[in-house]
C-alpha cells in the first residue's frame, strides 16, 4: 500500500511497481525458455503469458461480457468491495446477483468470468508463445489436450 497516488496504476489501481515487477520477471523468463528452446530444439516448449491474458481482461473487460473488473463480487465495503470487516464469507459480506459481470470474486482472486477469459487468450489468442495454433499442428498430443481444455473452458463452466 502507498499513499501516493502516481505509484497507482490509473486504469487497474494496481501498484506499479507490482507490475513493472512481473513484466520483468516473464522478460527474464522468456530469455531463458530460448535459450532452452535452443538446447532442445526437439522439445514443444510453449511460455503463457497469464499476466498479459490477465490484464486484457481488466482493461477491456466489455469484450468478455464483464461490467466491473475490480470491484469484488463477494465480500463488502471499502474500495473494490473488500474490507476487513466484510471479507468473503467471513462476518457482513455480501454476494452480487450475477458474478458472471465482474472480474473479481473476493477482491483477491479473479471470478469465473475472468478465469474463463484469461483461459480464451491463452488457448486461442496471442498470450502463448509460440500460439497453441501453431504448437499443434506439430504437436499431436497438443491438439487432444487443447482441444479437450478448450471444450471445457467454453462449454463446461
Amino acid at each position: 500500500k502507498s499513499g501516493k497516488k502516481e505509484d497507482y496504476e490509473p486504469e487497474t489501481g494496481c501498484l506499479r511497481w507490482m507490475n513493472e515487477f512481473s513484466q520483468y520477471h516473464n522478460k527474464l523468463l522468456i530469455d531463458e525458455l530460448e535459450k532452452l528452446r535452443k538446447l532442445h530444439p526437439d522439445v514443444a516448449i510453449i511460455y503463457a503469458d497469464y499476466y498479459g491474458a490477465a490484464m486484457e481482461v481488466f482493461l477491456s473487460p466489455e469484450q468478455f461480457g464483464i461490467k466491473d473488473p475490480l470491484t469484488a463480487c463477494c465480500g463488502g465495503g471499502g474500495p473494490y468491495g473488500v474490507s476487513g470487516t466484510a471479507r468473503c464469507g467471513y462476518g457482513e459480506y455480501k454476494v452480487c446477483d450475477d458474478p458472471q459481470k465482474f472480474g473479481s470474486w473476493d477482491g483477491f482472486h479473479p471470478s469465473e468470468a475472468a478465469y474463463k477469459a484469461i483461459a480464451i487468450g491463452l488457448l486461442r489468442g496471442s498470450y502463448t508463445q509460440p500460439s497453441f495454433a501453431t504448437t499443434t499442428n506439430s504437436c499431436p498430443q497438443i491438439t487432444e489436450l487443447s482441444s479437450s481444455v478448450e471444450y471445457k473452458v467454453l462449454y463446461d463452466l
